[in-house]
């Protein structure tokens, strides 16, 4: 086996298409690309993305593709991603395979079985808070999937310190674990000039005289934004200084879609908020937005770390999070209340208002500057990774990059 070159799978049930631009398709994306850059075959195995079974059709046709340099294998469901990933292993085709995460398995003992029982070292990446929750889910007919799980497990890349324990909480050894984070495009996100700033709000229709908070991602109850579809309207005739910019967009059927309509007509017509065009998937786009607004703005309860906290931090916007996410999520890695942002401590107006007047550019300087010590420049993070592949194909079971206790 040529270890310089692996033929090399990577599972992800969500892939990167531009109506769902989250930090598990951002990172597999750049994980297949580096791979195929640094020399080895790459093919990613995916599902359809969510937008393709609007109202229960099904809507995707590509089964295969080639993106740049890797190949992308579509299949409608896991039973055809395994089946797929089972005959390149059985025809010596793939060298190891990543799995992101628990997207796309459900509650399937059986699909669970037969990744479990792939004869190549398996990575496996622990991307949100409930792993720990997923010790009796495939267990049946006498299969202990606790102990299976953590002994085909050959390493987990946790994407957080707070991952890394609920791992250890699993049952996996020291010694499997890896904290490696989300790799960010430091090229791209960066902080601007003042003149800049205020260019960019022209170009995207944001107000010169406000204080923009900004919104970044899937709009969705368990990211938190029941909370400021409720509230906004309240919070900006309490303090008319801020304007809530919404960079993302709702999935068709999701239970606050009509919500959303309803509040992006009224806040639009208030001047209250503005919006993007759905999802973003340009990431040139993307950082515009961050550059030219004034505090970042995570609702969500809990994240297994969320690259949105590091783009924003690379664009030195001081953070505003839940005091949940903070102290007991993969936030609590990036945001340091009063150093680089500051943390709403209950779902409500005045919790949310005392934390956004509380933030000052320092902070957002600050986080700059612990974004820069962190080491999370695609390359930086990939040099980890790469060390990782390679030990575990070459038969070193075990890898000591990036353990973290």
């Amino acid at each position: 086996m040529n270890t310089e070159n692996l033929k090399f799978g990577i599972e992800t049930y969500n892939w990167y298409v531009p109506r769902n631009l989250g930090g598990v398709e951002k990172s597999t994306y750049r994980l297949a690309n580096f791979l195929s850059a640094d020399g080895n075959e790459v093919r990613v195995f995916t599902g359809a993305n969510f937008m393709d079974f609007q109202d229960g059709k099904e809507k995707i046709t590509q089964t295969e593709g080639k993106i740049g340099r890797f190949e992308v294998n579509y299949h409608m469901d896991m039973n055809g991603i395994v089946s797929s990933i089972e005959e390149l292993v059985k025809n010596g085709e793939l060298d190891i395979l990543e799995i992101q995460g628990f997207f796309g398995i459900g509650q399937d003992a059986q699909i669970m079985k037969r990744i479990l029982n792939l004869n190549i070292p398996l990575v496996w990446v622990s991307v949100n808070a409930y792993l720990v929750e997923k010790r009796e889910r495939y267990s049946d007919d006498g299969f202990n999937f606790p102990e299976k799980f953590v002994e085909k497990v050959d390493a987990i890349i946790c994407k957080s310190k707070v991952l890394a324990e609920h791992a250890r909480e699993f049952g996996f050894p020291e010694e499997k674990i890896h904290v490696i984070y989300n790799p960010i495009d430091t090229e791209n996100y960066h902080a601007v000039d003042a003149k800049t700033k205020r260019d960019l709000r022209t170009e995207l229709g944001l107000p010169q005289d406000k204080k923009v908070v900004l919104y970044l991602g899937r709009v969705a109850a368990d990211k938190g934004s029941d909370f400021w579809i409720d509230n906004w309207e309240e919070l900006v005739r309490q303090h008319p200084e801020y304007h809530l910019a919404i960079c993302g967009d709702v999935a068709p059927g999701d239970a606050l879609q009509g919500k959303f309509e309803d509040f992006k007509k009224r806040t639009v017509s208030g001047g209250t908020a503005s919006f993007s065009e759905g999802f973003v998937s340009n990431e040139v786009l993307l950082a515009k937005y961050y550059q030219t607004s004034d505090i970042f703005f995570l609702a969500s309860p809990t994240e297994g770390l969320s690259s949105s906290l590091l783009e924003a931090m690379a664009c030195e916007l001081p953070c505003v999070v839940s005091q949940n996410a903070q102290e007991f999520s993969g936030v609590n890695d990036l945001i340091i209340p009063g150093f680089n942002g500051a943390t709403f401590k209950s779902y409500t107006v005045e919790g949310l208002v005392e934390a956004l007047n509380s933030t000052n550019s320092e902070m957002g300087k600050n986080g700059h500057f612990k974004f820069q010590s962190m080491g999370v420049g695609i390359k930086e993070i990939f040099a980890q990774r790469k060390k990782l592949y390679k030990d575990l194909v070459m038969g070193k079971k075990y890898s000591v990059a990036m353990v973290t206790k």
